[in-house]
């Protein structure tokens, strides 16, 4: 936007008048001197300037903005060359509000295409002001190109994944909170389907990381082929992929959109010299009253959230499948990080019983060793069975710590029996360590 400004100095050798007395001498003035040093100046910086009139007669222009528009001195800018056209379409870029009044600035970013094709971003600043009994406009500008391309790139980096060049999480969390505040004036509903692959670990285990990766690259481009026009695709987690839908009728809707995912990702692909026959389990959620009723960012990261919980039951009932999200879903998962928010507190509060269970010689059928069993009891439900707890521990991230307190209470209980000769030094502790 355009604001009134005091009128700008003159450009070097423009515009400059003397009301001194000329006398003839041979040498610079210092004007003169200090005018070339400022335009040394300018050029060495990188900084173009031009003194444009409103129908685009040039009146100043230093070397570097002569090297921009594919000039080498101000008589290859008249007007009819090319680089004088150039110079005219800076000015057909400003916005009108700038010569709405006598002085005027404007700041911003230019295009330009050079002579030689390449396409350049320009930050400029343009000044309007009267001089020598016209309006002129004062242009000065830098090649901000490669900041311009440096900025995307990290800013694509920041909101993509890197491997396979899909949303990242919390792009996509930005989205949702975008379409569920949308979602509000639509009919129909907003969906989330999550897609994991079945047996993934076994992937990398028998295969190694790169070929994970190759998987989960592929996977994504497949995913991607299968979403419609308007869908967003992100990777959400390890080897977890999203997909949006926005204004689909009804469930059946949402359901045949994921079914149509899952057959995209299902089959076969190869991986080097082996082929692989993946599935994959599909997670549905819809906006539904309660989810609408949160804060959009809340409702995107809900609806996020469960489908995944909805992909969560599917693994559970055998993988390839799909599962759509239930309130009873949503209940068992309040339950479930309601328990492993239990178990951590529990765990840091060293509240964790470790006992152990005989390892019998088939030989002589002596003791001769211990398996170290964790044993939690939760202060309402009771004692919950190993299993169950290190599965909490696993989803909840609190599996390292679970381990680290049961492999250390299990080594001081071995050095105390040791000690008071209850054990031999051939006794041996197992700790299943995840």
């Amino acid at each position: 936007m355009s604001a009134p400004l005091p009128p700008p100095l003159p450009p070097p050798g423009f515009g400059t008048q003397s009301t001194a007395p000329s006398q003839p001498t041979d040498a610079p003035c210092a004007g003169q001197r200090h005018d070339a040093a400022l335009q040394r100046a300018l050029d060495e910086d990188g900084t173009a300037v031009a003194v444009l009139g409103l129908d685009g007669t040039l009146s100043f222009v230093n070397h570097t903005m002569l090297e921009l528009v594919g000039a080498r001195s101000i008589n290859d800018a008249t007007a009819e060359s090319p680089a004088a056209a150039l110079l005219r379409s800076f000015l057909d870029q400003l916005p009108s509000e700038l010569f709405a009044g006598e002085y005027g600035v404007w700041r911003g970013h230019l295009d330009h295409r050079t002579m030689s094709g390449r396409q350049l971003v320009l930050q400029a600043t343009a000044h309007l002001a009267p001089t020598s009994n016209r309006r002129d406009v004062v242009l000065i500008a830098r090649d901000v190109t490669d900041t311009q391309t440096e900025l995307a790139a990290l800013s694509r980096r920041a909101s993509h994944d890197p491997l396979t060049g899909l949303m990242s999480r919390q792009r996509l969390l930005h989205h949702l909170a975008g379409a569920a505040r949308a979602q509000r004036h639509r009919h129909g509903h907003l969906a989330v389907i999550v897609v994991d692959v079945d047996d993934f670990v076994q992937v990398n285990d028998l295969f190694g990381h790169r070929a994970g990766d190759e998987v989960l690259a592929a996977c994504a481009q497949r995913l991607a082929a299968a979403a419609r026009p308007g869908d967003h695709v992100a990777r959400v987690g390890g080897d977890a992929l999203a997909m949006v839908a926005e204004q689909l009728d009804d469930k059946y809707a949402a359901v045949e959109l994921a079914d149509r995912a899952g057959r995209a990702l299902t089959g076969r692909l190869r991986v080097g010299d082996v082929d692989l026959e993946l599935t994959v389990s599909v997670g549905v959620a819809l906006s539904d009253d309660v989810v609408m009723t949160l804060e959009a960012d809340d409702a995107g990261s809900r609806l996020l959230a469960d489908a995944e919980a909805a992909t969560a039951d599917a693994h559970a009932h055998g993988g390839s499948r799909t599962s759509v999200f239930t309130s009873q879903m949503r209940a068992d998962a309040v339950a479930q990080a309601e328990l492993a928010a239990q178990l951590s507190a529990s765990i840091a509060a060293g509240e964790i019983d470790v006992d152990y269970q005989p390892i019998h010689s088939l030989v002589t059928r002596a003791v001769v060793g211990a398996e170290a069993l964790v044993r939690w009891h939760h202060p309402t439900r009771g004692a919950i069975d190993a299993a169950t707890t290190v599965r909490i521990a696993e989803t909840s991230e609190s599996i390292g710590r679970l381990g680290e307190l049961v492999l250390t209470r299990a080594l001081a209980d071995l050095v105390r029996w040791r000690r008071d000769g209850r054990v031999d030094a051939e006794f041996a502790v197992h700790v299943n360590v995840s």
